[in-house]
């Protein structure tokens, strides 16, 4: 379980790393509609367990913090329909769910 704790921290380590550094290119740089879909509501909801005060990483992944990161990668839940692009960001969140519970 030790493994399990340094693995998902070192994750989250790199994953602010990333958004500390990154620079959107752009104002339109992926993510923008990313709102419409996951309303910050819905994101508190389908990841109920992530501040839990004995999680390594509670309080450290928030709404805006996946906006963000979302933004770094422009082809994230941006192709196909919208049903398609809701099933992209519920497989996300449910397997970011399961991960941190």
């Amino acid at each position: 379980m030790r493994l399990h704790t340094l693995l998902f921290s070192s994750l989250f380590l790199s994953y602010a790393v990333v958004l500390a550094t990154a620079v959107q290119c752009g104002e339109g740089a992926g993510g923008g509609a990313l709102g419409d879909i996951v309303s910050s509501e819905l994101f508190e909801e389908m990841l109920p367990h992530r501040n839990d005060p004995y999680c390594p990483a509670a309080n450290f992944y928030t709404y805006d913090a996946f906006i963000a990161a979302a933004k770094l990668y422009p082809d994230f839940a941006a192709t196909g329909d919208n049903d398609t692009r809701k099933r992209e960001v519920a497989a996300f969140l449910g397997q970011t769910s399961h991960v941190t519970t």
